[in-house]
């Protein structure tokens, strides 16, 4: 019973409560970031699931489908003038679009001008979506630079022979203890990387 009112108390449902309801009322997008359309309406859609998690625990009235669409219409402050005219007619369909969160989304989603440079600059949407740490440059073409310690190495594998990258776990048991020492080294000192678990 501790635990449960430790961890699960209502204490914790209204702090979560609060936290995606801030989401709802004050999250905005611009269009102008990395961050797309489709990954904003995710947010407001897992803040309206955890919303409705809360109210299972504790007194709370959920916002209707309107609400919902109100508060994500105003979330959007792009002035991308395709995705503006696009929120002009879901205003105007009062008896359809203004009352169904996942029509709006699934309209407006065509319109998203952060969808549109992606597709036009060829790139894939995962190569946006993730955070990308940089261990080290280097201006020469050689294929090797300095690394901690001062030993040299090529780039994306270490002095043992081991790849930087992300590794199966069956992949990960099969590399000997020095590389994944090396590799756990690395991990470290470059936490935007996704190595081995």
């Amino acid at each position: 019973m501790a635990i449960k009112n430790q961890f699960a108390g209502k204490d914790k449902w209204l702090s979560e409560l609060k936290k995606q309801e801030d989401m709802m009322h004050q999250g905005i997008w611009k269009g102008t970031n990395i961050i797309s359309l489709e990954k904003f309406v995710g947010y407001h859609r897992h803040a309206y699931i955890s919303m409705e998690r809360c109210a299972d625990y504790i007194d709370y009235q959920l916002p209707n489908q309107r609400t919902r669409v109100t508060y994500l219409l105003q979330a959007i402050q792009c002035n991308d003038a395709p995705l503006q005219a696009a929120m002009a007619l879901v205003r105007a369909d009062e008896q359809g679009k203004m009352n169904d969160f996942e029509a709006t989304a699934a309209y407006l989603l065509q319109y998203d001008p952060v969808a549109k440079k992606r597709a036009a600059s060829g790139k894939k949407r995962g190569d946006y979506d993730t955070v990308a740490a940089v261990s080290f440059t280097d201006d020469t073409k050689s294929s090797s630079a300095p690394r901690k310690g001062g030993h040299l190495a090529k780039k994306g594998k270490g002095k043992s022979g081991v790849k930087f990258r992300f590794y199966k776990v069956k992949e990960y048991r099969n590399i000997s203890a020095k590389q994944k020492d090396e590799l756990q080294e690395w991990s470290m000192s470059n936490p935007g990387s996704k190595s081995a678990a």
